[in-house]
C-alpha cells in the first residue's frame, strides 16, 4: 500500500472523527436550542391568548350593572340559605292550595351534599410538555323533602310555580299515594276531588370557584 493511499485513508478517518466528535454534537446542540426557542415561543403565544381571554372576561364582568350581578348571585348563590329555601317551599305549597305536612333537608342516604365532575382538569402543557392541572368551578346542591297533601290541581300549580322560581329548584324525585278519606292535614273537609299525599325531593344549587 502506497504512501498516498495511507494518507487518503488517514484523511477519511480524520474527517469521520470530525463529523462524529465535533460537528454532530454541535448540530445536536443547535437542535436543542431550536426546540427550546419553539417551546418558549409557544409559551409566549399561550400567555398572550390567556391575557386576551382574561381581558375579555373582565370586560364582560364590568359590563354588568350592580343590579344584574345581585340578580345573578340570587339565581345561583355562592351558598344556600337553608331557612330561606324552606320558607320559600312552604310559601309555594301554601299558595298552591296544598297542606304542608313537613319540610326538611334530605338525609345523607337520600342525597349527596356536593356535585362535581373532577377536582381538576388538564389544561394545556407546560414548557416541559407536562399537562397542567387547573381548578374547575364546583356546583354544589342541597336536597329538601316536602311532604304535603292536596288535590291534583294543587300539585300541578306547585310544579308550575317551581319552574318560574327566581333561583333553580329542581324536582329530582316525587312519590304520591291516594288518601282513603277526604280530610286535609288538619282535619278540614276537602272538596270532592281526590286527595293525595305527596313526597317531593327538591334540589337547590350553589356555585363556588
Amino acid at each position: 500500500m502506497g504512501y498516498r493511499t495511507i494518507s487518503q485513508i488517514a484523511m477519511i478517518i480524520a474527517a469521520l472523527f470530525m463529523v462524529f466528535a465535533v460537528i454532530k454534537p454541535k448540530l445536536d446542540s443547535i437542535k436543542i436550542v431550536e426546540d427550546e426557542a419553539t417551546q418558549y415561543q409557544d409559551a409566549v403565544e399561550k400567555t398572550s391568548e390567556y391575557n386576551r381571554s382574561l381581558a375579555a372576561l373582565v370586560s364582560t364582568k364590568d359590563s354588568f350593572t350592580r343590579d344584574e350581578l345581585e340578580k345573578l348571585e340570587y339565581y345561583l348563590p355562592s351558598t344556600v340559605d337553608t331557612i330561606t329555601v324552606m320558607a320559600d317551599i312552604k310559601a309555594f305549597a301554601d299558595r298552591s292550595g296544598l297542606d304542608v305536612v313537613g319540610i326538611g333537608l334530605a338525609s345523607s342516604e337520600d342525597s349527596s351534599s356536593s356535585e362535581t365532575k373532577d377536582d381538576f382538569v388538564y389544561d394545556g402543557d407546560d414548557l416541559d410538555g407536562e399537562p397542567q392541572k387547573a381548578d374547575t368551578p364546583k356546583t354544589s346542591y342541597e336536597d329538601y323533602v316536602l311532604n304535603a297533601q292536596g288535590g291534583y290541581e294543587g300539585i300541578k300549580t306547585l310544579l308550575a310555580t317551581l319552574e318560574y322560581n327566581q333561583y333553580p329548584m329542581e324536582v329530582v324525585a316525587m312519590n304520591f299515594s291516594a288518601q282513603e278519606n277526604s280530610e286535609g292535614a288538619e282535619g278540614a273537609p276537602v272538596s270532592g276531588e281526590p286527595v293525595f299525599t305527596y313526597t317531593l325531593m327538591l334540589r337547590v344549587y350553589s356555585y363556588t370557584n
